[in-house]
This record gives C-alpha cells, structure tokens and sequence, in this order.
C-alpha cells in the first residue's frame, strides 16, 4: 500500500510571507499536506491572515486542513481561552467535588454557539 498523503502540523501562523517559507520547505521534505492548528487566539488576532496562509498553502501545491486547537480548552491545547476569560460562568464543573474546572462546558450554549460560529467561519469564509 502507497503513502499518499504526508504532512506536518503547523503551529503559532501569523505572517503569510513566514508561512510561505515554511510550506516551500514543507514541500521540500516531501510533505504534501499542512494542518493547521488555530487556536482561539490565532483567530481572534490573526484572523485576516488565516485565509491568505490556507490560500497560500494551496497555491503552492498542499493540502490545507484546519484543527480547531484548544478552543475553550475542550480540545486540548496550551493557549489561553478567550471563551473562558469572558465566561468563567460557562465551565465544566468536576463531578467529584463541584469546583470549576479550567476547561469550558460543551453543554453551555453559549460554548456551543461560540464554537459553531468559529466552525461556520472557517467552513464559509476560509
């Protein structure tokens, strides 16, 4: 069985002339797929740039997907969440002892509406 897609994770975008580099080294390597990993700080900051970098990527020849990394600390990941700053109310709470955990409820609405319009931009604007 061939190999047919290979690819790296791709952390901390900012730049689209970094990234350009990076994905040309990328192809370099023989890597045919880039993931990106968007953190909500990524998306809040960055934002402008995440379409030019994804369509930057797939000029050059690379498959493009989007990881929606450490949104509200759900899934994981290192950087702060804005969800959580601005919604401390919204927080998953340990069942064994009550306290909030530093990780947001996926059962909140406001989590989920927050999430599924961060999901709806990246399928529609990206």
């Amino acid at each position: 069985m061939a190999i047919r897609e290979t690819g790296v994770s791709y952390y901390g975008l900012s730049y689209v002339e970094h990234a350009e580099r990076d994905f040309q080294e990328m192809i370099d390597h023989n890597c045919t797929a880039v993931l990106l990993a968007l953190s909500e700080f990524d998306i809040d900051f960055w934002r402008p740039n995440i379409k030019e970098i994804v369509q930057a990527g797939q000029q050059m020849g690379l498959t493009v997907y989007l990881d929606t990394w450490g949104i509200g600390k759900w899934f994981g990941g290192e950087p702060p969440s804005l969800f959580l700053t601005n919604n401390a109310g919204n927080r998953q709470v340990s069942a064994l002892t009550g306290e909030p955990m530093p990780a947001a409820c996926f059962n909140t609405p406001a989590f989920r509406e927050y999430f599924f319009e961060i999901c709806d931009w990246l399928a529609r604007d990206v």
